[in-house]
């Protein structure tokens, strides 16, 4: 087999071209994005290609893999200087939870109070409540008190 007629040879250059400018575009966009996998499926899909044409061509996948090492080399240089940090952190961590735990101790105080309040008052309303039925089975009937909110309801 011979070489190429002229316009077919053309036409698989430019496609050839095309396609290493879209495998070095999606390089760029995966080194510019850190959320996104740095894998052969990630770049193919961002290419427009198969996976089989990274492998063919061999240097996009080496591409990949310097992108892989130099997340890595990022990743533990931030890691150790959050460790060194990290002392700060947890001390503005400590004192931001004891301010938490004083104010919910205060409201906890106030809840209490008024808890043994609304006792107080419920404690009253079941003694009205027992001396209103005391009446009751005494006299075979209720008797209001004049002057009561009750009387005043029923003269209406």
């Amino acid at each position: 087999m011979g070489q190429l007629p002229e316009p077919l040879r053309k036409k698989k250059t430019e496609q050839f071209d095309r396609v290493t400018q879209s495998i070095e575009s999606a390089l760029s966009t995966l080194q510019g994005s850190p959320d996104r996998k740095a894998t052969a499926a990630v770049l193919a899909d961002l290419a427009g290609v198969s996976r089989r044409t990274l492998y063919n061509r061999k240097w996009p996948i080496q591409h990949l893999k310097i992108i892989k090492e130099d997340r890595n080399s990022e990743l533990e240089a931030s890691t150790s200087s959050e460790n060194e940090s990290g002392t700060k952190s947890c001390e503005e961590v400590v004192e931001t939870l004891q301010q938490e735990n004083a104010v919910l101790f205060h409201k906890l105080e106030d809840q209490r109070r008024k808890n043994a309040e609304l006792q107080r008052k419920n404690d009253k309303l079941m003694e009205i409540i027992k001396r209103t039925r005391n009446n009751i089975s005494l006299n075979g009937h209720y008797h209001v008190p004049s002057g009561s909110s009750l009387d005043k309801t029923r003269n209406e």
